[in-house]
């Protein structure tokens, strides 16, 4: 499994995989606590945020900013997009593993690529957004270290489909 620079390969790859997982339970959240501790079980659904290849296009050639993906043996296995933000922290701005590769360490190699681009950069450290839905993700990156800096409730409340939902920030400091 290595970093590599994306090709068009990997935009047909993106705009085809299966990034898509199911939510059963959510995490209701409070500062200085367990994901694992605060959760709340739902009836199970399917959700996926769906991915734009153009977006991606963009991102790649900017200068503060970075496309970091993952290839194993199988081909393309997950995406991370990052960008430098006014605050002087690194925001990750979206994070991906294909279904089929999940639970083989390719977040963790792309986390750990992300922290290595921020810090060459000399920034505070890095900074994302995800859902109280997605209990993965929010339970993967308590585990890599990352707090819970901030609860938003109100932030999809006039997204159609999102209602409901609590945005959640989440920091890992240098």
């Amino acid at each position: 499994m290595r970093i590599e620079a994306v090709d068009e390969e990997f935009f047909a790859w993106l705009a085809h995989g299966d990034f898509a997982f199911e939510v059963a339970q959510v995490f209701e959240p409070a500062f200085g606590v367990r994901v694992e501790d605060c959760l709340r079980p739902v009836p199970a659904y399917r959700k996926d945020y769906g991915q734009d290849p153009e977006a991606f296009r963009m991102a790649r050639d900017a200068a503060d900013r970075a496309l970091l993906a993952v290839r194993d043996a199988e081909g393309w296995a997950g995406y991370l997009l990052l960008g430098e933000q006014w605050n002087g922290y690194a925001c990750v701005e979206d994070l991906g593993v294909e279904a089929r590769h999940r639970r083989r360490g390719v977040a963790q190699r792309l986390m750990e690529a992300a922290v290595t681009w921020a810090r060459q950069r000399g920034l505070a450290g890095l900074m994302l957004e995800t859902q109280d839905t997605n209990v993965p993700a929010c339970r993967f990156y308590q585990h890599v270290g990352f707090e819970l800096g901030g609860i938003d409730r109100l932030l999809y409340s006039a997204q159609n489909g999102l209602q409901g939902e609590t945005a959640l920030f989440w920091y890992l400091r240098f």
